[in-house]
């Protein structure tokens, strides 16, 4: 007799002690007339087949695209050709037109953004304090506000520092005053220097004396008694004495001593003379002789051009030539009691006499 049974909810028809629809016979025993479900037996593992022969190699792929080439950080001043990538405000970028300078890769059209720059992360957590450091030397009586001095000996008195890094490397100078961001910065026994403005006086080690007003103004200065005011102001200067008032006056000037530079960007002729003076690159000087057009003068006033004048004036007569033929300058004009001298040429001269009316 066969009987309906069911199993996980499932109906199956019991026959000759098994059960058709699982996936492996299952055990049927009948007790008091109801069909029970004792096993599910499993047999043994049967042995592994032996493998197959290896398939045929299969046809090569499409050829991928081009790669990027990496250039690093964005600049200006660089070609850069399709697919060039670089870096440029924390994004990444990627060339997809032939390009030079133009705006940043952000904002410019030949450019494509391959990778934008992440969030700030979160904050880490605060590390635990260290131990404190062994006390300093005691410095004398400096005022600073941020930087003033990482020197041994702690600054000479009177020093006062306002900006960051200011008089940073002071060593025993005194009375010096440096403002703004790494003004007179490496100044060690230099006294009574100012600098004003970012960087101004930077290199200034041990000259005294010296003023500095405007950005990088008298920025490599090694000497004394310099004033220069205006941005780059006696920029590479080495020498002493020398005034410089104007944007860039005197910036190309190294060893030249006492020479005087007003205007902007206006130089003395030479970078190494002394007792030179340019203003506006109109009226020159050297030593002691004015020059009007003139950049290397050889009399008290030596004008390249007409002079017009409501008088002339010859405060003492001057020496009479000799003869015709004496020593004589081109152009030259000598005044005597009874004749006007004239050299036309060379050692040539000719004579118009004086008389009375």
């Amino acid at each position: 007799m066969s009987r309906k049974i069911i199993i996980d909810g499932k109906s199956f028809v019991n026959g000759k002690k098994s059960v058709v629809g699982m996936d492996k016979p299952v055990e049927l025993y009948t007790k008091t007339g109801v069909d029970v479900l004792l096993s599910q037996q499993t047999g043994p593992q049967g042995v592994a087949g032996v493998q197959g022969v290896q398939g045929i190699t299969g046809v090569d792929g499409a050829v991928g695209p081009a790669g990027l080439e990496w250039e690093g950080a964005w600049d200006v001043a660089t070609a850069y050709v399709v697919d060039d990538a670089v870096s440029n405000g924390g994004s990444s970028y990627f060339c997809i037109a032939g390009v030079t300078g133009g705006n940043a890769p952000a904002t410019n059209s030949s450019w494509a953004l391959l990778a934008s720059q992440g969030a700030t992360g979160l904050q880490g957590v605060q590390g635990i304090q260290g131990i404190q450091g062994i006390q300093g030397v005691a410095g004398g009586s400096s005022t600073a506000i941020d930087d003033l001095t990482d020197g041994t000996t702690g600054g000479g008195n009177g020093n006062t520092g306002l900006g960051e890094q200011a008089l940073l490397d002071l060593t025993s100078g005194g009375y010096n005053t440096g403002v703004g961001k790494f003004a007179l910065k490496e100044n060690e026994t230099g006294a009574r220097n100012a600098g004003y403005g970012y960087s101004s006086g930077y290199k200034n080690k041990t000259g005294s004396a010296n003023t500095a007003l405007g950005m990088q103004a008298l920025f490599n200065n090694t000497s004394s008694f310099n004033t220069a005011v205006g941005e780059e102001a006696l920029f590479l200067n080495t020498g002493e004495n020398n005034t410089a008032v104007g944007k860039r006056a005197g910036r190309t000037n190294t060893s030249g001593n006492n020479n005087i530079m007003i205007g902007s960007g206006i130089d003395a002729p030479s970078a190494t003379a002394n007792e030179q003076l340019n203003i506006g690159g109109w009226i020159y000087g050297l030593g002691g002789d004015i020059g009007i057009s003139v950049t290397a003068p050889t009399a008290k006033l030596d004008v390249n051009g007409t002079v017009n004048a409501t008088s002339f004036k010859v405060t003492a007569m001057n020496t009479a030539p000799a003869s015709a033929t004496a020593t004589g300058t081109l152009g030259e004009i000598r005044v005597v009691a009874d004749f006007i001298y004239v050299c036309t040429a060379t050692n040539t001269w000719v004579r118009s006499a004086l008389a009375t009316w």
